[in-house]
């Protein structure tokens, strides 16, 4: 088969291409060198004052109608013209992204060699542009022996330094070579090295087949195969431009603060490119590609941060996070468009802005571990607040947007209760720093934020319960009281007063009054109506005192005693009476299904089973009935006001079974002294108990039968 028929011949200018090679090189050096000397932060910075500029230019107009219409028309315009470029951008990366994958080139350079052949005109006399006189064809075929034997030297050595760098760069970062699994210029040398060879040994054996006394004669084999020489330089000098990128890009790889900086600017500089253009039809493999330069920023702040290389942590570190508040705080347009470029790529690609989101929380998380297990204790409480700030921001736009948004929180709090489990795992660092943001934060939360809050929490207590840590057990009940109690406490009602006295002045009183009078004639049906209504208004609070009660019985199934002293005295003090027995009620009915916090498919992650034994139920439901009917009773009688005083205790006659009573007051008094619990060593209280409960010993009823006896035969006679 003759291949001659297929090859396709192309003109080819030399004197064009190399001065259009000379152009790309000196402007693609530049613009590298600008946009990797400088930080993220200050391209930020210059584009927030560039917009800010243009929205202050169109708001100074006096016509409020027309500054919003050229509002508008600016913002179109500034939009489109930005979606135009980073689109064309995107393109032309994504484009060289896929040609340059090691087997692509391979294709492109051997169907290059066999069907492409080039007419080489307007080539260059480089002996005379240097003023190299007295030159013949000798000197020429020594230079090309001269380029073979460097090759033949620099080829080999370049494998060994490769595999040498490559290492080094895995051992920073796995990811690093995910992208770009070969290094595209080194490729590029071995393949353009390959291309001067075999035409210089061509070209060699065409000048040694002459005369050697002819080739002293002057250039005519020199100028006879010009154009083949042409290629021959060009492919040489491509090959010696490819091995220095090469190695600068390798021995970048493996220099942590230029790697780390190099990698932080792709991701600000795609996500940027991401933030206007459209994307579509390559939009998996940009997500991919942006997921593996934010992997390497974390593997490589980890590695900072195990190396102990302080400076180059911090620094990076506080860039990373400016990046990162880029990305999922900032406004895309400023003033212009106050949706967040977190956003709006959540609603335009969904699933696949959802994997990265899940890829930043994952990697943060990680790095949150690694400076916990390596004892860097501020680190770690610097990217623990990072983290707590980058709960994405609410969706009301569509359907779809709001179950995105939906998703990626049930991704922030599953990542979150990985993070609190593990804090506690390790002594409890960091784990305030959480609790106290999210108990910052908690009248900003919406429905489905406070359902992964209250299942990190819950997470918490079992984990605390199984341990019988009641030191941290109080501080989660705390924050979880403080969190989801309901705002009609006494002090929030002081507070609504005062408010609505400002507002209405002397009205007031008059309303206070009116208040006062129709509360003598509200009849209990409508109080209990009311009720309702606050208790379903308050699912989260309710939902809050169930996993208390739930925590209660297994603490009494595990008998840990301490862990049941403090829930019985805190839940008896901390909630409103009426709440808590409405939903003590439900949850001695059924106390493994928590009806106000039903299972959802978004949190099925988040382990909050307490894992009750079913088969002692009663009897550990009877003896938490017990504790909590007394602790009421004797907050009451003795006026215990630390912050609840209950209206109304539980009604004590639902206990039908009292087959256990008697063993179980016998081994409540025998461990009186472990709960806590004063009225435990109350004798008459407890006497009083019993007889409540109508567990009275035998010798003590005979006693008190003949008491009563005496009694009544003394006043008999008295009579």
């Amino acid at each position: 088969m003759n291949f001659n028929n297929y090859v396709l011949n192309i003109p080819f200018n030399f004197s064009l291409v190399v001065s259009i090679l000379i152009i790309y090189f000196l402007v693609s050096s530049g613009c590298r060198w600008k946009f990797y000397s400088y930080l993220p932060s200050q391209y930020i910075k210059f584009a927030d004052k560039r917009i800010q500029k243009i929205f202050k230019s169109v708001s100074e107009k006096s016509d409020s109608t027309n500054r919003q219409n050229k509002m508008h028309g600016k913002k179109q315009k500034i939009e489109t013209t930005l979606c135009y470029i980073a689109t064309i951008i995107l393109s032309i990366q994504n484009f060289f992204r896929f040609i340059s994958k090691p087997i692509i080139l391979t294709v492109l350079f051997v169907l290059g060699f066999v069907f492409i052949s080039l007419d080489v005109t307007h080539t260059i006399n480089v002996y005379d542009y240097i003023r190299i006189f007295g030159t013949n064809d000798k000197f020429t075929l020594d230079i090309i022996d001269l380029f073979i034997n460097i090759i033949r030297i620099v080829a080999p050595l370049s494998l060994p330094f490769y595999y040498f760098a490559y290492r080094e760069q895995k051992t920073i970062s796995d990811s690093s070579l995910n992208g770009k699994t070969i290094n595209v210029f080194f490729v590029l040398f071995l393949w353009f090295s390959v291309a001067s060879l075999i035409y210089s040994m061509v070209i060699i054996e065409v000048f040694n087949a002459k005369d050697p006394s002819k080739l002293e004669q002057g250039l005519a084999l020199t100028y006879k195969y010009r154009g083949d020489l042409a290629l021959i330089g060009l492919y040489a000098v491509s090959s010696f431009y490819f091995l220095f990128r090469s190695i600068s890009e390798l021995l970048n790889s493996i220099t942590l603060k230029k790697l780390i900086h190099k990698k932080i600017n792709k991701v600000y500089f795609n996500y940027f490119l991401m933030s206007f253009g459209k994307f579509g039809r390559y939009k998996e493999k940009q997500y991919e590609y942006v997921s593996y330069q934010v992997e390497t920023v974390y593997q490589a702040l980890i590695q900072a941060a195990d190396k102990n290389l302080g400076n180059v942590y911090s620094d990076s570190f506080k860039e990373w996070c400016r990046v990162m508040d880029y990305m999922l705080i900032e406004y895309r347009l400023a003033s212009f468009d106050t949706t967040t470029k977190h956003l709006h790529l959540l609603n335009e690609y969904g699933e696949q802005h959802i994997k990265l989101y899940r890829t930043l929380l994952k990697n943060h998380k990680s790095l949150i571990m690694n400076l916990v297990k390596q004892h860097k204790i501020e680190d770690a409480k610097d990217a623990i607040n990072k983290f707590l700030e980058y709960v994405p921001s609410p969706s009301k736009n569509n359907l779809n947007a709001d179950f995105n948004y939906d998703k990626c929180l049930s991704k922030y709090y599953v990542t979150l209760y990985e993070i609190i489990i593990y804090l506690y795992d390790n002594k409890n660092i960091g784990i305030h720093t959480v609790l106290d943001k999210l108990n910052s934060e908690s009248e900003t939360k919406e429905a489905i934020e406070q359902e992964g809050i209250i299942r990190n929490l819950q997470s918490l207590i079992i984990k605390t319960i199984q341990n019988d840590d009641v030191k941290m057990l109080s501080s989660i009940s705390y924050y979880m009281n403080n969190f989801f109690n309901e705002k009609g406490s006494k002090t929030d009602k002081e507070e609504t007063e005062v408010v609505f006295e400002v507002e209405v002045d002397k009205q007031l009183i008059f309303v206070s009054e009116l208040e006062d009078s129709d509360l003598s004639e509200t009849n209990k049906d409508d109080e209990a109506s009311a009720f309702d209504e606050t208790l379903k208004d308050n699912d989260f609070l309710s939902a809050s005192v169930f996993i208390l009660l739930q925590a209660l019985l297994k603490s009494i199934e595990l008998t840990h005693y301490k862990s049941t002293g403090f829930l019985i005295k805190f839940l008896i003090t901390s909630y409103n009476s009426q709440i808590f027995n409405t939903v003590f009620n439900e949850f001695y009915v059924s106390p493994y299904e928590n009806k106000y916090l039903p299972k959802k498919a978004l949190y099925k992650d988040i382990d909050d089973d307490f894992h009750m034994n079913s088969n002692v139920k009663d009897y550990l439901l009877i003896k938490l009935f017990i504790l909590v009917y007394s602790q009421q009773k004797y907050v009451i009688e003795n006026d215990v006001d630390f912050w609840e005083i209950p209206q109304e205790v539980l009604n004590h006659s639902r206990i039908s079974n009292t087959n256990y009573l008697k063993y179980m007051f016998k081994k409540l008094e025998k461990a009186k002294k472990e709960y806590g619990l004063m009225y435990l060593e109350d004798e008459k209280f407890m006497r009083e108990l019993k007889k409540e409960f109508k567990v009275v010993n035998t010798d003590e009823s005979k006693t008190v039968k003949l008491l009563e006896r005496v009694i009544k035969v003394m006043k008999e006679n008295n009579s």
